[in-house]
């Protein structure tokens, strides 16, 4: 793995931030108390707003603002400098000359900045092996605890369905395809029979130990990173009732020797997202026609091979076109009550509100889902 880089600890949308606090006050050189002042009192106007279209109340951190300042820092895009007279000289931060052409770039897709990330991307050695190893190896496909509603959570009969499902697991065609249908489990220590817990952590070590990216160190902390910097997708389809499939594929395209976030252009690709979309909405969506946000994020993502960024950025954009006539389906957007305030929510935003679920119908007003297939038997 290439040399030390920058520490996977910092939060991107903290970086925002401080860019955009920044950016607001023209760039100019301030101290990192004025910086991080700012970029606290803009970080505090933006979750205010958040949480009243009920997303969980989050308040600023101060760590994660100084991190990102670090980070600023670290990859060259902002040096300290010494302003004022002689005998009364301050230290102040201020844009170096790369940092004022990637700290101006504008975000597309709403929050994602290419060149920037791209140069992140070249100076962090653990987020380049990531995006090589799933351009080398493909996606990562690892078992995850996801009991559905009225599954059994606990004793024998939770063991038992977390047994199962990890068999089911190993027979998914991706999975038969790199064993040879021949995975026999790891073995854990200890005589007493292992708790779901114990199967679930020795699965997955199992599962991605034979990918290139099983040398990513943390894993899950660069991955976390990587979806949210819009470089990789990520999938979830259940298994059985307890157990399901995690699917982490790169969003990423390779120039040059570099990695940028595949952000394409609507004019070109939105014909295309449409149809994927479609197709994606007959898979996902349940029996009232509506399907859940994050498993629209998923499917289309690992067929168009783009981050859940971008695909909230075309769904915006499907669901404006649609209302003007312009493409073949229009979108409908409704949030769920149930998931208000929750910690875990990640609905789609628009126009000042959130939203949980979308149903996807033709012009003449069919539902998009008159086709269904057992999703997990595509894996």
């Amino acid at each position: 793995m290439p040399t030390r880089g920058p520490a996977l600890t910092f939060d991107p949308r903290y970086v925002e931030f401080v860019i955009d606090a920044w950016q607001e006050l023209g760039l100019v050189p301030l101290t990192a108390s004025d910086l991080a002042a700012a970029a606290s009192t803009h970080a505090e106007r933006i979750l205010s707003k958040l949480n009243a279209m009920g997303l969980h109340e989050e308040h600023v951190s101060a760590i994660q603002i100084s991190r990102a300042i670090n980070l600023l820092k670290s990859l060259k895009l902002a040096k300290q400098v010494t302003v004022g007279p002689k005998e009364a000289r301050v230290a102040k931060l201020a844009p170096t000359p790369l940092g004022q052409m990637l700290l101006r770039e504008a975000p597309v897709a709403s929050a994602i900045r290419p060149d920037l990330v791209r140069h992140l991307v070249a100076s962090s050695p653990e987020l380049t092996t990531l995006l090589r190893a799933l351009d080398q190896d493909g996606p990562v496909i690892l078992p995850v605890l996801s009991p559905e509603p009225g599954a059994p959570r606990r004793g024998v009969a939770y063991t038992t369905a977390v047994e199962e499902g990890l068999a089911q697991f190993w027979t998914l065609p991706a999975q038969a395809r790199k064993y040879g249908g021949g995975h026999v489990m790891s073995a854990t220590s200890g005589r007493k029979r292992p708790t779901p817990a114990q199967l679930m952590t020795q699965a997955q070590v199992d599962a991605v130990k034979q990918h290139a990216a099983a040398q990513v160190k943390p894993f899950d902390t660069a991955v976390s990173l990587a979806s949210a910097l819009g470089l990789v997708w990520e999938d979830l389809q259940q298994v059985n009732a307890v157990v399901a499939a995690r699917s982490i594929g790169s969003a990423a395209v390779e120039t040059d020797g570099g990695f940028t976030p595949n952000v394409p252009d609507w004019d070109q690709a939105g014909s295309r997202f449409v149809d994927g979309l479609i197709r994606a909405h007959a898979l996902r969506a349940d029996s009232s026609g509506f399907a859940p946000v994050e498993a629209l994020r998923g499917a289309l993502g690992s067929s168009l091979q783009i981050a859940p960024l971008v695909t909230d950025a075309f769904l915006r954009k499907a669901r404006e076109e649609g209302d003007r006539g312009k493409v073949s389906v229009h979108l409908y957007f409704v949030e769920n009550e149930d998931r208000m305030y929750a910690r875990d929510r990640h609905p789609l935003l628009w126009q000042g509100h959130a939203f949980d679920f979308v149903e996807v119908k033709s012009k003449t007003g069919s539902p998009s889902f008159s086709a269904r297939t057992n999703h997990a038997s595509s894996l």
